[in-house]
């Protein structure tokens, strides 16, 4: 059972990297949580995050108060990556 799964990842895997159709169908786009410092509730309810737990991972990554962030996406893989403004806001 384990080498089946260890077998369709890597093939998967292997069909994704040599046909880029098939990432796009495999891999979801980024969804964007929050945009100029306002989190954007319908993507939060997609993704069934509540603000709780999108606050805590915004400040795992160092930043206190939503007004420093450019930008926050939900990747593909699960995590959250934050974008602050260039001026360092």
């Amino acid at each position: 059972m384990i080498s089946t799964i260890v077998f369709w990842n890597f093939l998967l895997d292997w069909a994704a990297y040599r046909f880029r159709w098939i990432e796009r169908v495999l891999a979801p786009k980024a969804l964007e949580l929050i945009k100029d410092g306002r989190i954007l509730h319908r993507n939060l309810r997609r993704e069934f995050l509540t603000e709780e737990e999108l606050m805590r991972k915004v400040r795992e990554s160092g930043v206190a108060d939503l007004s420093q962030i450019q930008a926050a996406y939900m990747e593909g893989d699960g995590t959250i990556s934050v974008v602050k403004p260039k001026n360092g806001g």
